[in-house]
């Protein structure tokens, strides 16, 4: 079932992602007019084929270990995604306003009288603008915000009185999220001086070859708190083989919690759930949270890590206190926020229901192309007071 249910995905992928690519070319080359030379059209035929399938071959040669190469078409073909995404979005607004064009004549006789040339016109003139966009969502990617949480639980038995909680999601180690990506995170967290560190999955991207080879999460292991750093599995372990993903978190000083939790001697409990894709990937299938709970004391603060925020209402009939999720990149890139908008209850940010509270990162690091345009980055400071 779960190689019939991965052979349907990478079927239903590649043809999506074909189709785009395809019409995208056909766009593009149709709009270069007679005069520009072949040999002008035969390089810009090659880069084409070149990013367009970089992406796919950073997954092929992942198998051949060589770590350099694979984070050399990784790189291209990430980029290639933002390209791919606002080309197509240019070419949406062209076709409708062509459609327009031929009922109602909406352009002026000047544009008209030479399309070839209108048309040469607009593809360059595009392509500066589509750079000038993905140039600047590279530089607001690499530029992290820090935003603080403040939250009050009260009714709970606990020693503390307050606690200080540091969060990232969807760090996403890997080509593009390198050491020194991974030294600010720290150095953030570290002169908060938070109490413990949460790592809501998606720790690394799904290509692990080059992660272990460099070491690039190395940094994580001069993270400095009073309790340690916990995480719990998102779907880019699993993606990328969770047994070596497992291994190399390990080994960066991080507990992992698979469906298990741990009850701290001054008095909370905090929870991981294994990434609900685990069954598409892997032989594991996550334990309802009901299950998972069902051996805790519920008069103690609870605190779950769930990478995905679905079904936020489980939570709320647990007991649970606060559950922190990540996932969704809150889009990642305009427009696609409004697709997560739309699949989630919480994209992002801060809600409560009942006594639960939920907070949804849109994560430290990307997936895809290194780009974040219309959010940042963002690091998570939570203080929790605690009151009778």
């Amino acid at each position: 079932m779960k190689v019939m249910a991965s052979i349907i995905f990478l079927t239903v992928f590649s043809l999506l992602y074909f189709l785009a690519n395809w019409y995208l070319y056909k766009k593009i080359f149709i709009s270069i007019p007679n005069t520009v030379p072949n040999q002008w059209i035969n390089w810009l035929k090659f880069g084409f084929y070149f990013f367009s399938t970089s992406f796919i071959i950073c997954h092929i040669i992942d198998k051949l270990n060589v770590p350099g190469l694979t984070m050399f078409f990784q790189y291209a073909g990430s980029f290639w995604f933002a390209i791919l995404l606002y080309g197509l979005l240019f070419i949406l607004v062209f076709d409708i306003l062509g459609l327009l064009q031929k009922f109602f004549k909406i352009y002026p006789e000047y544009i008209t009288k030479d399309m070839v040339r209108t048309n040469w016109t607009v593809l360059y003139s595009t392509a500066i603008f589509i750079f000038c966009i993905i140039l600047y969502g590279y530089f607001n990617a690499a530029k992290p915000k820090v935003r603080y949480l403040n939250l009050e639980i009260t009714g709970k038995k606990t020693n503390l009185k307050e606690l200080k909680i540091a969060l990232a999601t969807d760090i996403h180690l890997g080509a593009l999220v390198n050491k020194k990506k991974l030294q600010k995170l720290v150095k953030i967290m570290n002169t908060w001086q938070p109490d413990m560190v949460w790592l809501a999955g998606d720790i690394l991207d799904e290509i692990h070859s080059p992660i272990a080879t460099y070491d690039i999460g190395a940094p994580l292991r001069d993270l400095k708190t009073k309790m340690g750093v916990y995480a719990c599995t998102g779907n880019h372990e699993y993606i990328g083989g969770i047994e070596t993903a497992e291994s190399y978190i390990k080994s960066l000083n991080i507990k992992l919690l698979r469906d298990s939790f741990i009850t701290f001697e001054n008095g909370f409990i905090l929870a991981g759930r294994e990434d609900k894709e685990s069954k598409n990937f892997s032989s594991v299938v996550r334990k309802p949270l009901n299950e998972l709970l069902s051996g805790v004391d519920k008069s103690l603060p609870i605190f779950v890590m769930d990478h995905q925020p679905y079904h936020l209402d489980s939570a709320q009939q647990n007991g649970v206190d606060l559950q922190v999720s990540g996932h969704t990149h809150h889009g990642q890139m305009w427009p696609l926020n409004f697709a997560t908008k739309a699949i989630y209850e919480l994209s992002h940010g801060y809600l409560k229901k009942g006594n639960t509270n939920y907070y949804v990162s849109n994560g430290y690091g990307t997936w895809g192309p290194p780009v974040r345009i219309g959010n940042r980055p963002e690091i998570v400071l939570i203080t929790i007071k605690f009151k009778p």
